[in-house]
């Protein structure tokens, strides 16, 4: 699942808190996210929301204050690239 709702610098903004606003009171006891890539150089589509710091912080906090003040729980799903590096 992707919601595909990345800003232009694949950082959440204000349309994905508002899709975790309105979940919870639809009964969901817990959110589990779409997508959210670590390296920003292997999207799966674009829109892909990417966390590779702290950068995007305030958003990140404001999205699972969204789905708790909902009284849902948010289980983040991270999409890890298998690229084709070598450990």
């Amino acid at each position: 699942m992707s919601e595909a709702l990345g800003d232009a610098d694949n950082s959440p903004d204000d349309r994905i808190v508002t899709l975790y606003q309105r979940w919870p009171p639809g009964g969901y006891g817990l959110l589990i996210t779409g997508n959210i890539t670590v390296d920003r150089a292997h999207l799966g589509e674009p829109g892909n929301i990417v966390i590779e710091d702290d950068r995007a912080l305030p958003q990140l906090t404001a999205w699972t204050k969204a789905a708790h003040d909902g009284g849902a729980a948010i289980f983040a799903q991270l999409k890890h690239p298998a690229g084709s590096r070598t450990c």
